[in-house]
């Protein structure tokens, strides 16, 4: 290590010194920061917004506008956090202004996707397609393949959730080019499984289980462990559906097990649960 740096990290104690009127900007800067940051994390959210302010108008003082609108951000994740949707879409929006202001796509695509975010939770439906169309846009233009799935799943989650089953497919697939594109194996995984989701409530059972077979496959040739279980619990509970029970059978055994070696309870007496179910129906 060399010297100058620190081999630990700071107190909250030396954090709150740091940040006092008598230090230099760049040292309050950091300490509030961290403070914000650390805050949020133990569900302090007021005290983590309120550090965030006090670094917010330091920085809007140097003229620092990336780090204002970052600063923003961090204040609308604490106010969604609290459910507070009507200030949350306030903050995205300004954070959203500043980054298209500084030409920084990336930073703006995360914004509007927050903001697609906080229009959901508020039930504004219109709003929030409307940013999370834009994000999408703006990440793909940006080369933020990944995070266009992302946000195109999110979109999908809520069209699903409107019983919008037809427009949620056609996320869902679109998240599934994104993340293919990006090669986001993960988010692959996910997609198929969203896809799959939105088949079963249209009544397309046999695509959908095309779909998690393959979801399954990847999983498990990537070794991705929690979700091939998961994965499984998803087959499993497919098959019971459409009374495939004798196929549901060993998927549901073979995820309860996996489940409980990582003390996942809940989720093993789920899949215990449609074990229960297709025993039953044999």
């Amino acid at each position: 290590m060399s010297e100058g740096y620190e081999t630990e990290e700071p107190t909250m104690a030396e954090l709150w010194e740091r940040a006092t009127e008598e230090n230099e900007y760049e040292t309050r800067t950091n300490a509030l920061v961290t403070l914000a940051v650390r805050l949020k994390a133990k569900g302090e959210y007021w005290k983590s917004m309120a550090s965030a302010q006090t670094a917010l108008d330091l920085f809007q003082k140097a003229g620092d506008q990336y780090q204002v609108g970052c600063s923003y951000m961090h204040i609308g994740e604490c106010h969604y956090l609290l459910d507070n949707n009507t200030d949350a879409i306030e903050q995205y929006s300004i954070a959203a202004d500043i980054f298209q202001s500084i030409a920084n796509d990336s930073a703006r695509g995360e914004a509007l996707g927050n903001l697609g975010m906080s229009h959901a939770a508020a039930g504004n439906e219109g709003e929030a397609i409307l940013a999370w169309r834009n994000a999408i846009e703006i990440q793909n233009s940006a080369g933020d393949r990944g995070k266009a799935g992302r946000t195109a799943i999110d979109l999908g989650e809520m069209l699903g959730g409107k019983s919008r089953q037809k427009e949620a497919l056609s996320a869902f697939n679109e998240a599934l080019e994104h993340f293919q594109e990006a090669n986001d194996i993960f988010g692959t995984v996910r997609a198929n499984d969203r896809i799959a989701a939105a088949l079963i409530d249209l009544g397309e059972m046999t695509e959908a289980v095309d779909r998690l077979k393959e979801a399954l496959a990847l999983a498990d040739y990537m070794e991705l462990g929690a979700r091939v279980a998961y994965q499984k619990y998803r087959l499993g509970w497919t098959y019971v559906l459409m009374n495939r029970y004798a196929e549901a059978i060993p998927l549901l055994e073979e995820a309860s097990a996996a489940q409980k070696e990582v003390s996942n309870f809940a989720a093993s007496a789920e899949s215990d649960l449609q074990r229960g179910h297709a025993l039953r129906g044999l």
